[in-house]
C-alpha cells in the first residue's frame, strides 16, 4: 500500500498587527541610532545639509560621528534625513558608518529587548 501524502503547510497571508508592530520597532530603533531621528522625522524631514562638510575625507565624517553620534548640527545632519540622505549619498554613508559604529551595542540590546518582548 502506498504511504499517504501529507498535506503542505502553508503560511498565513494575512496582515498581522503584532508583526506590523514589531517592524515598527525595529525601524524605529534603526532610526533612532542610525540617523539621529525618529521614523517621522527621516521620512518627513528637510533636506538642510550645510556647506561646511565638503572638503572632509569619509574618514574624517565616521570617526566624527562616531565619537559624537548624538551631534552634527554643525553639518545640518542632526537629524539626517532621507533627503539629506538622497542630496550627499557618500556624506550620509559616513555619518550612518560612524553612528554604527557608535551605537552597535545599544542597537544590539534594543533588538534582543525587542525580541524578547515579541
Amino acid at each position: 500500500m502506498a504511504p499517504r501524502k501529507k498535506k503542505t503547510r502553508r503560511a498565513r497571508r494575512s496582515f498581522s498587527l503584532i508583526n506590523a508592530a514589531e517592524s515598527f520597532g525595529y525601524l524605529s530603533i534603526m532610526t533612532n541610532n542610525l540617523f539621529d531621528a525618529s521614523v517621522m522625522e527621516f521620512f518627513t524631514g528637510p533636506e538642510n545639509l550645510t556647506d561646511e562638510r565638503t572638503g572632509l575625507s569619509g574618514t574624517q565624517v565616521q570617526n566624527y560621528f562616531l565619537n559624537n553620534p548624538t551631534k552634527g548640527a554643525i553639518y545640518g545632519a542632526n537629524p539626517l534625513s532621507l533627503r539629506d540622505v538622497l542630496e550627499d549619498p557618500g556624506f550620509a554613508a559616513n555619518a550612518i558608518i560612524g553612528r554604527g559604529r557608535a551605537n552597535a551595542v545599544k542597537m544590539v540590546f534594543e533588538a534582543a529587548t525587542l525580541n524578547i518582548g515579541f
